[in-house]
């Protein structure tokens, strides 16, 4: 599993990468947007999770993740604080209205974009899906009170995922 996370330049403090998985320690690597690598994860084999944190502030920029492994189930959460406690940080908050779906019925992916109590209008937002068969599908998600998208400009960014092949699990 690859892919890249944004840090923007309102957070970077106490940025942590963690790492699950449901059968055996994939091999992991983060990189900076510069290039530097990071590789030393602290694993705890029996909760079958690592976590990498970031020292100091996060430089800012477009961050790479790689997770090899045989096929099993693997999930990131990357967290990070304010950079600088008077900028309040942008913030997004992602979800499907359920994550099993029966072929045809469409599932709804959400993401609610905000700074502070503020939404953010105006954003490009980028859904990725990956079924249990580790296939991905990328979604563009809207904000124009159409669809799925029950108010215009709110910062709620949604759409009808149809994309899917087989019943199952989607993330």
């Amino acid at each position: 599993m690859n892919g890249t996370v944004t840090v923007d330049s309102t957070v970077g403090n106490d940025t942590l990468f963690l790492v699950t998985w449901t059968a055996q320690q994939p091999q992991m690597f983060v990189s900076d947007p510069r290039g530097k690598i990071y590789d030393t994860f602290s694993v705890d084999a029996n909760s079958k999770m690592a976590y990498l944190k970031i020292p100091n502030t996060a430089k800012d920029g477009i961050w790479t993740y790689s997770l090899m492994s045989n096929a099993q189930t693997l999930t990131l959460t990357v967290t990070s604080r304010a950079s600088n406690p008077n900028v309040t940080p942008i913030t997004l908050d992602c979800k499907m209205n359920k994550d099993t779906s029966t072929f045809p019925s469409p599932m709804v992916v959400y993401a609610e974009v905000r700074q502070g109590s503020l939404p953010i209008v105006g954003a490009n937002v980028t859904a990725l899906i990956e079924s249990a068969d580790g296939t991905t599908e990328t979604l563009e998600l809207l904000d124009n009170g159409a669809g799925a998208d029950a108010f215009k400009n709110d910062g709620v960014y949604s759409r009808y995922f149809r994309s899917y092949k087989t019943n199952g699990r989607y993330s």
